[in-house]
């Protein structure tokens, strides 16, 4: 303990560890998976315990807040088109997500994801949605089943995200390798 009876606290540090395999020999959706778990880990784990989610998302490196945004929202929304219609109905519901998920797909300069995530933005604005009341999913299923013209539109944007995930994986496995410091530890 040092003098004056304070503890040093040292920061937590939410960066993978690779076990010595070079950052540049993963394929990219390896170095993705390898990178987001321990930011999604800490947030499991401050969650479970009713902690401060947002300070640790505020420990987050900005390259950190940028993965942990896009591969939350994306890891979800490839599993069909109900799952990825209720996360982009997330994004009407808590709109700081959308805004992340643009923050982070601009830092890793996805041109075409930002302009999807504008085209989901602008299909999901007519849902009657309040700011912090989540639909649930069941709700959001029968939304898409009652409204053929809005489920076409989902569908067409479901098929969009499906084309671009190769070039947005592309990117953000390029965005931690320029800057692996951020997110790999050389332990």
């Amino acid at each position: 303990m040092p003098q004056g009876g304070i503890p040093i606290v040292k920061p937590i540090d939410h960066r993978a560890v690779l076990d010595g395999q070079p950052v540049h020999s993963l394929p990219d959706d390896a170095l993705i998976r390898q990178c987001f778990a321990p930011l999604v880990d800490a947030y499991k784990l401050v969650a479970a315990q009713d902690g401060d989610v947002n300070g640790l998302y505020a420990s987050f490196t900005d390259g950190q807040k940028a993965l942990f945004a896009a591969q939350t929202f994306l890891s979800h929304a490839i599993r069909g088109t109900d799952e990825f219609h209720w996360r982009c109905l997330l994004f009407r519901t808590y709109p700081l997500r959308l805004q992340g998920m643009k923050s982070g797909v601009r830092l890793f300069g996805d041109e075409v994801m930002t302009r999807l995530l504008d085209d989901i933005a602008a299909a999901i604005e007519p849902v009657n949605a309040v700011e912090g009341a989540m639909m649930t999913f069941e709700e959001a299923e029968r939304l898409l089943r009652s409204q053929p013209d809005y489920a076409f539109s989902i569908a067409s944007l479901e098929s969009r995200l499906h084309l671009a995930l190769p070039c947005t994986y592309s990117l953000i496995a390029s965005f931690i390798r320029n800057r692996a410091a951020d997110f790999i530890r050389n332990d």
